[in-house]
């Protein structure tokens, strides 16, 4: 009863009806009831971080207060809040994917975005397209505090070389639906020119799509499922098996770490032209699909990456590397964010 009344009585701050009047006018939105309730959980959850927070800065005014989410959700919006009423600290979040992309949640909307990119000193996105996003559909005018600030992997071991007598393919993705395994398994029922093997890393609800559909594979190929495995095992994996493409077929994606983590051992990748994924896969350093290919349009690639002599495979194979040192390690990233911070 205590949590209904106090849930009602969000309905008379003014972050409320600013929002509400920005869903309907702005984002111009149906009111419906899964758009409230999202709101008003939203509004909150964050009014109770805010206090659980500022306890923490009260317990710490002798030093300078830095306050950072990891995800551009409620924790976001209770730091939002509390740059409002304390100037002195400094609070920032990062964007990825659920909580960047409207079309991610249930109801396509996220709450409360020009609040937190108001208020906030900083919101890194972990893609350029992330940012354009916040100008075209979060619709905030002034992005001077929007930043790129790119994920990144460490890797100390050196890129492999593949010698295989048939082609290996790879995949790590959770198994759910968003990674279209259905997709991969399409286009792989086309592929029927040389003997290759599938090496399926992750698990989750489609792992019995897999299972029920290796029979209608062609007879040269072969699937491996390896189930969840520590980073470590993914690693030493690569090392041992050498895959020669590494494929995601996502609907969606901000900026897929399992791709960084392929690149920096030199494997080339396949993969479709969502969210971020442009930004680090290109025709150079593997193959970039458009958003929805068609299971023969993705054999044809698969096929032509098969068709290249050893050397085109080992450019693109370099290319990949590359890409993954100059843009995505974690050593030189994440350097420059700790940087970014102590410039806000």
């Amino acid at each position: 009863m205590i949590f209904k009344i106090f849930s009602f009585s969000v309905i008379f701050t003014k972050y409320f009806w600013r929002e509400l009047y920005r869903i309907k006018f702005t984002y111009k939105k149906t009111l419906s009831i899964g758009v409230l309730k999202t709101m008003m959980i939203s509004l909150i959850n964050s009014r109770r971080l805010s206090k659980r927070y500022n306890h923490y800065i009260s317990s710490n005014q002798e030093h300078n207060v830095f306050l950072y989410s990891y995800w551009c959700n409620d924790s976001a919006l209770a730091l939002a809040f509390l740059k409002n009423s304390n100037k002195k600290i400094k609070t920032f979040t990062r964007l990825h994917r659920w909580d960047l992309y409207f079309e991610e949640s249930k109801y396509n909307y996220l709450p409360f975005r020009k609040i937190i990119c108001d208020c906030l000193d900083a919101v890194f996105s972990i893609s350029k397209d992330g940012i354009d996003y916040i100008a075209k559909t979060w619709k905030v005018t002034n992005t001077s505090n929007i930043r790129l600030s790119r994920l990144g992997i460490l890797n100390n071991r050196q890129p492999i070389e593949t010698i295989n007598n048939h082609f290996k393919l790879v995949s790590c993705s959770n198994l759910i639906a968003v990674k279209r395994i259905d997709l991969i398994i399409e286009s792989l029922k086309f592929l029927e020119s040389c003997s290759w093997e599938w090496i399926v890393i992750g698990d989750g609800p489609q792992r019995e799509f897999i299972e029920a559909n290796i029979s209608l594979l062609p007879d040269s190929s072969s699937v491996k499922i390896m189930g969840r495995m520590p980073n470590k095992d993914i690693y030493n994996l690569y090392e041992k098996e050498k895959p020669d493409l590494f494929i995601n077929l996502s609907s969606s994606e901000g900026i897929p770490v399992s791709i960084m983590e392929a690149m920096s051992f030199g494997i080339p990748v396949i993969a479709t032209d969502v969210g971020g994924t442009r930004e680090v896969v290109n025709n150079e350093n593997g193959i970039l699909l458009e958003a929805n290919p068609h299971p023969r349009e993705v054999a044809r690639n698969l096929n032509d990456f098969i068709s290249l002599n050893q050397n085109e495979k080992r450019t693109k194979r370099r290319a990949a590397y590359e890409t993954w040192k100059d843009n995505y390690s974690a050593k030189s990233n994440y350097n420059e964010f700790i940087d970014q911070i102590f410039s806000l």
